[in-house]
Parts: C-alpha cells; structure tokens; sequence
C-alpha cells in the first residue's frame, strides 16, 4: 500500500474529510488529494503533520513496498550531497565480513567512523530523499547505461 494510500485510509476511519485534514495538519486541501492519488509524495515535514493530525505515528504512513533502489544510484546521490561511501573488508578476528562506510567527503579519516551528529544529519538528508527523486535518479542511471551499450 503507497503512502498516500495508507493516508486515505487512516483518514476515512477517523471519518475526517480531505478538507478537514489539511485544515488540521496546516496544509492545502489539493495538496492531500494530491497525495491520496500518488501524484505526489509527501516530505518528511508535511507527513508528520500529517500523522499529527490523524493522532498515529508517522511510520504507520509509510511503504516499505516500492522496489528497492539500486546501490549505484543510491551511491550517485550520496556523492551529489557531498558524501562517499566505501567498502571495507573486515578482518576474521572482528567479526569478518564486509562493511559500508558512508562519510562526509571534506571529514574522511583513518576511522571512517561518524560523529552522533553527522550520523543524525545524514539520516535526515535519506529520509527526505523521496521516491520521485529515486525515480529521477534511477531513470537518469538507466540512461547513461543505455548509451554505454550502444
């Protein structure tokens, strides 16, 4: 079920009309049709209005069912907020296997570790990067990899 779905249905069980939501949340009424149809995505800000408003927690409202987005243009993205991503294999004594390191550019160090508040903000920055940013990117990949076979 899409989010804006999942918007809709919490609605319509408090028996809240489209209207009395947005005026409730603060938001424009074509703006939560909008959202109920899925031709837009909310933003983080706007579904925890949204969830205040219906009195449910914001991660009742959201989907975990769209496709996953592929490493490559998850990777492009953190490289265009100004983030690097390295994989690291790690050593039999420390668990072994491998682990992904994601860090602001200008702060690389030997640790490759993150500060609280770097982590925090980095995980701001991914929950508001939205499924038609995923779609842009991931349309954008597809093309440059089209033009590399031809």
């Amino acid at each position: 079920m899409s989010i804006g779905e999942k918007i809709k249905v919490a609605r319509k069980e408090r028996k809240m009309t489209q209207r009395q939501l947005a005026e409730k949340s603060g938001l424009i009424e074509t703006t939560i049709r909008k959202y109920e149809a899925g031709t837009q995505t909310p933003k983080l800000n706007n579904l925890q209005k949204i969830a205040a408003a219906l009195d449910c927690p914001v991660g009742d409202l959201f989907t975990f069912d769209d496709p996953p987005v592929p490493a490559s243009v998850f990777n492009d993205w953190l490289a265009s907020i100004g983030y690097d991503v390295k994989l690291h294999d790690i050593e039999a004594e420390y668990g072994g296997g491998q682990r992904l390191f994601i860090r602001e550019r200008e702060t690389w160090d030997d640790s490759g570790l993150m500060t609280f508040s770097e982590f925090d903000a980095l995980r701001d920055k991914i929950i508001s990067f939205t499924r038609f940013q995923v779609a842009e990117l991931f349309n954008a990949h597809k093309a440059s990899t089209t033009k590399k076979e031809v």
